[in-house]
Formats: C-alpha cells, structure tokens, sequence
C-alpha cells in the first residue's frame, strides 16, 4: 500500500515538473508565513510565491536599469 501511494505522490511530482518547474524546500517557518499570506488573499501558496518572485524581479531589474541610466 505504501508503495503505491508513494508510487502516486513520484508521479505528481513530475507531472508538475513537466512545465519546467522544480522543487524548492521552505522551512517550515516560511511555509507557514507563505500560507498564511496567500490564505489572506486568497490564493494557493505557490502562486502566492510565484507572484511576489516576479514581482521582486521586475523590481531588482528596475532598480539595475536605474542604476546604469546615473
């Protein structure tokens, strides 16, 4: 039985890997604080994390724009 359901969870992960994504391990301190913010907008924490990496990056290239323009 545990075979199995291991078995299943192996094949779920790749399944979400098929789109280029990896996996990444939080602590579970930062697990906690990412689920509590994407419950309080009401999004899944791994969207919730998605969206503030970009967000972050587009302002990490904003800001190395700026600094090449001074």
């Amino acid at each position: 039985m545990d075979e199995l359901k291991s078995a299943r969870e192996q094949q779920k992960r790749r399944d979400e890997r098929a789109d280029g994504s990896v996996l990444l391990k939080l602590s579970g301190k930062i697990h906690k604080q990412l689920e509590s913010i994407a419950r309080s907008r009401g999004v899944p924490p791994k969207k919730m994390l998605n969206e503030m990496i970009e967000q972050a990056h587009r302002d990490f290239v904003a800001n190395e724009q700026h600094k090449t323009r001074s």
